[in-house]
């Protein structure tokens, strides 16, 4: 039986952030990736975020948005602390650099199903 091929389209992004480094000088990075790949901007949340243990969020670092979770209800000199899966460790971040984390899901932006995360996932460390 033969099956038909879905055509994967594919984007070349541009980043305004992220530079690809030269000799002599330096290029917005530019990258394909496909189609699924590529969202909207999460809509701003308005209202004055309030974090606890258990919140998937985002975190601005130099390059981006890293997700991860509070681990920490305590806030020391401003920051919360918050857990990295993929490097397995635990930073402080300002608050003015933390927002909730939002899921692209069926065409839109969500944000209820990450703001509680199971406790239980969060001592691996």
């Amino acid at each position: 039986m033969a099956q038909k091929r879905q055509q994967v389209s594919n984007y070349v992004v541009q980043y305004k952030n992220l530079v690809e480094e030269f000799d002599e000088y330096s290029l917005p990075l530019k990258e394909t990736v496909m189609a699924d790949e590529v969202r909207p901007l999460p809509p701003e949340i308005m209202e004055a975020p309030v974090f606890h243990v258990g919140n998937r969020i985002d975190a601005n670092d130099l390059d981006g948005w890293c997700v991860g979770t509070i681990s920490s209800d305590k806030i020391n000199y401003g920051c919360h602390i918050v857990f990295f899966e993929t490097i397995g460790e635990e930073i402080p971040y300002p608050i003015q650099k933390l927002r909730f984390h939002q899921e692209w899901c069926n065409g839109k932006w969500d944000v209820s199903s990450t703001k509680k995360r199971n406790r239980l996932a969060l001592r691996r460390c």
